[in-house]
């Protein structure tokens, strides 16, 4: 057999195509994708593992149950890589949820060391001053008029309100007759242990005819 011949021999064309393909495939293969295909299992995993069994079981696992709890390690992190190859991740509500919970509870781990100072703590106040803002409280005194016995009344009522205004909380300026709440109930006497003395019976309120 000749040397052409040889040359024009199939199998070597295959063998030397083969060949090329390989080394160029070696020369463009990184390091960071040697452990692409391959699943190590450090030491630490496996103190993680046998933790978690005995959280669970109350006792550490024998060998065999280790050896177990290694394999279906493996197992799950072989399924995990394909459902990446295979793009199962993507547009899946239930993997966005729970990646959006793992970070939640991440934000909220180290938001928890942190505590805000008084300026931060001043600042949100003055941003969300409604939020803690109290509400308004009214208070009021009726003042009842006779109109039979005030045949101006309009103007004694303006001038009662204007002695009420000008006295600022002050009973002296205010009318003694035919003033008090309508939800007053009566006043019963304190006991002499209190320093009051005891009265026959309980006050009454205050009616029309003792109005002003």
């Amino acid at each position: 057999m000749t040397l052409r011949l040889i040359l024009r021999e199939p199998l070597l064309h295959f063998l030397v195509l083969g060949g090329l393909l390989f080394g160029l495939f070696g020369l463009t293969r990184g390091p960071e994708n040697e452990g692409a295909h391959q699943i190590r299992v450090s030491a630490a995993q496996v103190e993680q593992l046998a933790a978690q069994f005995s959280r669970t079981w109350m006792r550490p696992p024998t060998e065999e149950e280790l050896a177990g709890l290694i394999e279906r390690h493996i197992r799950s992190e072989v399924f995990y890589r394909e459902a990446l190859a295979m793009g199962l991740d993507q547009d899946d509500p239930y993997v966005r949820n729970r990646l959006g919970q793992k970070l939640e509870f991440l934000l909220d781990d180290l938001s928890a060391d942190t505590e805000p100072g008084d300026a931060t703590l001043a600042q949100y106040l003055r941003k969300h001053a409604e939020r803690f803002r109290a509400p308004a409280r009214v208070s009021f005194e009726q003042v009842y008029l006779n109109p039979d016995r005030h045949p101006r009344l309009e103007d004694d009522a303006a001038n009662i309100l204007a002695r009420l205004r000008a006295g600022a909380g002050s009973r002296k300026s205010r009318p003694t007759r035919g003033s008090g709440s309508a939800t007053r109930s009566p006043w019963r006497p304190r006991s002499r242990w209190h320093g009051f003395p005891p009265l026959p019976g309980p006050i009454r309120l205050p009616t029309r005819d003792d109005a002003i």
